[in-house]
């Protein structure tokens, strides 16, 4: 997928951002179950392509390395990680 990042705001330490994404997803989905009576499934999507929203916040600790936050309707409701400013 590619996505883009809109940043706001004029902060040195705090960036609030927007991001949106679109293109090429793939999905599979397989259930089992110790029921002997259940068939086991698998899915797939329909159309491979996904779009993405998300609402964040990146922290930086110092002037090249921080953490981000981010709600959304994205691979998860809500991410964290660690970041980079080169």
């Amino acid at each position: 997928m590619m996505r883009f990042n809109w940043h706001f705001g004029d902060h040195d330490i705090i960036y609030p951002y927007f991001g949106l994404a679109a293109g090429y997803r793939s999905n599979n989905w397989e259930f089992t179950s110790t029921d002997p009576d259940f068939v086991s499934t698998e899915t797939g999507n329909l159309i491979p392509f996904g779009i993405e929203a998300t609402f964040g916040t990146r922290f930086l600790f110092t002037d090249n390395l921080g953490a981000y936050v981010e709600l959304g309707l994205a691979r998860a409701f809500l991410q964290v990680g660690l970041t980079g400013k080169f």
